[in-house]
């Protein structure tokens, strides 16, 4: 067998004229080599590393082309698994929001007990007293992820970690109403929910606000600014915060799995309303 001067690919002389792999000219000379001027030798030689060399670097690239199209393919099939979880998502959103207007948590009425002013309510799902020690010691960022915790709690839902829309829409009032208390009394009014309730009311907030309204609200009370959502981390865990800066660790846990990003609102917007119907009572 021999093999061609270029790709090095087998084949049997006197059977193929022209090499099946790179298509170089394998037909033998009709003159002994002998009697080949050196001249022609020479430059048959040099074609011959010429044509060598080419081949070698053109299979390199097609060996690096080849690679980034494996690559794009494996990016492309990844992408494309991607976009049938969030069209899958965005379909469980759609059928939660159907419910969610076909049943209107405003609608309802919910029958709260007297309170006493500045006691908690003997009407409670959770333990309260955690929370009271953490305001009463100012410790405030502790004091929101226990509210956070308090809410799951409330909900039966501290293993799942995230609260469904009809969660929301059943939020005991009571509990919401002591929760808030805690924090209003602890911070002197500065802090609370019925203090971004307040604050939500002022720039026009409603249940069907619009996303520019909600923005408006979030930079009243200090969690968006200048255009950029301010991380939890960046919160400003004093008393010099904005008025209503806290609570603020809750709206994470709102419609979990359920949602896409941009509905994470929704949670801080349907207490609002569940506090307002307490209050009215």
């Amino acid at each position: 067998m021999e093999q061609c001067p270029v790709c090095q690919t087998e084949y049997v002389r006197g059977q193929v004229n022209f090499c099946c792999t790179c298509g170089w000219d394998l037909r033998s000379y009709s003159l002994p080599l002998t009697e080949i001027p050196e001249v022609l030798l020479k430059q048959e030689r040099v074609r011959t590393t010429w044509a060598r060399e080419w081949w070698t670097r053109s299979q390199s690239q097609l060996w690096k082309v080849q690679s980034k199209l494996e690559k794009t393919n494996q990016e492309v099939e990844y992408l494309r698994v991607e976009v049938a979880k969030l069209q899958q998502e965005r379909l469980q959103l759609m059928n939660r929001l159907s419910e969610f207007y076909a049943h209107p948590f405003w609608e309802k009425k919910v029958k709260v007990e007297p309170t006493l002013e500045g006691k908690l309510t003997k009407i409670e799902t959770v333990d309260l007293t955690r929370l009271k020690d953490l305001l009463a010691q100012k410790q405030w960022q502790e004091a929101d992820r226990e509210t956070a915790v308090l809410l799951l709690r409330v909900c039966d839902r501290h293993q799942e970690g995230w609260l469904r829309i009809t969660d929301l829409e059943n939020f005991p009032a009571w509990d919401l109403h002591n929760i808030d208390r805690l924090w209003t009394r602890y911070s002197n009014g500065h802090f609370g929910l019925s203090v971004q309730q307040s604050l939500w009311q002022e720039v026009g907030g409603t249940l069907d606000a619009s996303y520019e309204i909600w923005c408006q609200f979030c930079d009243r009370v200090g969690w968006y600014n200048q255009g950029t959502w301010v991380a939890y981390e960046r919160l400003d865990f004093s008393l010099n915060a904005p008025p209503g800066h806290l609570p603020a660790a809750y709206w994470e846990i709102g419609l979990g799995a359920e949602r896409l990003y941009y509905w994470w609102w929704l949670t801080p917007v349907i207490l609002f309303s569940r506090f307002d119907n307490c209050q009215s009572l």
